[in-house]
């Protein structure tokens, strides 16, 4: 598991746990007792320190949804290449249209909160294979357009059939957020969009 530190009050000492580490404050008793200050080996210790432990997400917590109830939208489209393209399953592509100038964005509701891990942008071998996101930053929410925190992933795309993208631990929500923000005379254009998740 992850190693967590959670502070609480003024610490006078950590106190490891298995992979977890846990902050005990200054007058949560005498070495060697438990959190009231009672006697014994830290059993008491050890019992509330995990039952205040945070759980990393499973992927089994929230399963992905069927594709074909995935809603996609984008900042623009090319007439004949609109992002529906991205969630059909076939090789047609969606197309922003225009040289990349690091507003674009494509954004998918999964209409249910879903655990993912990795993503991937698939891009046709033909002239596609330019139209790669220059760089990138990845958000998933249960906020549509939610980006006030961090993004999960950001990076520089592959010029090629497929851009992959790893996210560093499984995570939640229902709206994914990728944003492309580079700057090319390339189009940015995804003939579709696979997610997956698999627990460390």
């Amino acid at each position: 598991m992850t190693a967590a530190l959670f502070a609480v009050g003024a610490c006078t000492r950590v106190i490891g746990l298995s992979d977890d580490y846990y902050v005990v404050p200054a007058d949560a008793g005498s070495a060697g007792s438990g959190l009231g200050g009672s006697t014994g080996t830290g059993g008491d210790l050890a019992s509330a320190g995990q039952a205040g432990a945070v759980s990393e997400p499973l992927c089994a917590d929230h399963p992905i949804t069927q594709k074909s109830t995935w809603i996609p939208t984008g900042s623009s489209a090319q007439d004949i290449s609109p992002v529906s393209n991205t969630t059909d399953n076939s090789p047609a592509r969606w197309s922003t249209g225009k040289p990349q100038s690091g507003n674009e964005w494509l954004r998918v509701d999964f209409g249910a909160t879903v655990s993912l891990r990795t993503l991937n942008l698939q891009q046709s071998s033909n002239s596609d294979s330019n139209d790669y996101p220059r760089m990138y930053a990845v958000y998933l929410s249960d906020t549509d357009q939610d980006t006030t925190a961090s993004p999960y992933a950001t990076g520089v795309g592959t010029n090629g059939v497929s851009t992959g993208i790893e996210l560093p631990k499984v995570v939640t929500g229902r709206y994914l957020l990728i944003k492309q923000l580079g700057a090319s005379l390339s189009w940015w254009s995804v003939d579709e969009l696979e997610v997956s998740c698999t627990d460390d």
